[in-house]
C-alpha cells in the first residue's frame, strides 16, 4: 500500500507535469483527457494494492500449494468411494 509521503509526491509530480505541459502549449483539454485515460488503470492499481491478504470469498484462503490441492482431491475421491460402497 502506498504511504502518505509517496501519495503526496505522486500528486506533486502530476501537478508539475500538467503545468509544464501547459507551459509548452499543450491544451488543457488534452491534459484532462490524458488524466481521465490514466485514471482507470491507476485507480485499479491503488484498489488492488490493499488486497494482498484478502480471502477468496468463502472465508477460506485460496489453496495455492500443490500439496493442498492434492490432499483436497484425495479427500474428494475417498468420499466418493465411501458413498459408492455405502450404496452397495
Amino acid at each position: 500500500m502506498m504511504t502518505i509521503q509517496k501519495k503526496w509526491l505522486l500528486i506533486g509530480v502530476v501537478i508539475i507535469a500538467a503545468l509544464t505541459a501547459l507551459t509548452f502549449g499543450v491544451s488543457l483539454g488534452t491534459i484532462l483527457f490524458a488524466c481521465l485515460a490514466l485514471l482507470c488503470p491507476l485507480s485499479m492499481m491503488f484498489m488492488m494494492g490493499g488486497m494482498n491478504n484478502m480471502n477468496n470469498g468463502g472465508g477460506k484462503a485460496q489453496m495455492n500449494q500443490p500439496s493442498e490441492r492434492f490432499d483436497s482431491n484425495v479427500q474428494i475421491k475417498e468420499q466418493a468411494q465411501q458413498t459408492a460402497q455405502a450404496k452397495r
